[in-house]
């Protein structure tokens, strides 16, 4: 199943197959551009089935 997230502060988005994956980007992205650790549980609330 393919998810989706959108970054809610940029124009970030990413699409993967593997949630976990999707996770650790999102993660590395937020920590990078926008100097924020982002629990996993809130990029999993965050994600859309496409």
């Amino acid at each position: 199943m393919t998810h989706q997230f959108t970054c809610s502060a940029c124009a970030f988005q990413i699409r993967s197959d593997d949630d976990e994956e999707l996770v650790n980007h999102v993660r590395e992205h937020a920590d990078e551009a926008h100097d924020m650790d982002v629990p996993p549980d809130d990029i999993r609330d965050g994600m859309e089935e496409v």
